[in-house]
């Protein structure tokens, strides 16, 4: 999806880029599933490397709240770490709509394909890989 009337074709790679303060926060490739130039839906699913807030990761493979709660601290004053993360246990359907804020991710269990909780909707930037 582009402002320039190109179109990302369907099995092509790109990042997605979460960016804060003009710092990437999360870097992730993902596998375009349609670009209709209105509306770019990429997948992701178990398996794939990509970066992540070094909190965040600690705090997803600890459960640790606290840390997770501290990596918001972290975005916040722009003092965050990347390092590298395998995704593991759900597969993403995310839908990006030209020219809107915000970004829908509908999450599945990997092994069953059921629903993982509520979907979640977020900002980042999208280029070709």
């Amino acid at each position: 999806m582009t402002d320039t009337n190109l179109f990302f074709l369907p099995g092509t790679t790109v990042v997605r880029r979460d960016v804060h303060a003009g710092r990437v926060w999360t870097a992730m490739p993902q596998r375009v599933v349609a670009d209709t130039g209105d509306v770019l839906t990429l997948a992701y699913w178990p398996g794939i490397e990509s970066l992540a807030p070094t909190s965040w990761i600690t705090s997803t493979r600890t459960g640790d709240q606290a840390l997770r709660e501290h990596g918001l601290a972290e975005l916040a004053a722009g003092t965050w770490t990347l390092d590298r993360y395998q995704w593991t246990g759900t597969t993403l359907l995310s839908h990006f709509l030209n020219g809107e804020w915000f970004s829908v991710h509908c999450f599945q269990d990997a092994a069953t394909g059921d629903p993982s909780g509520v979907p979640a909707g977020s900002c980042g930037v999208v280029q070709a890989a």
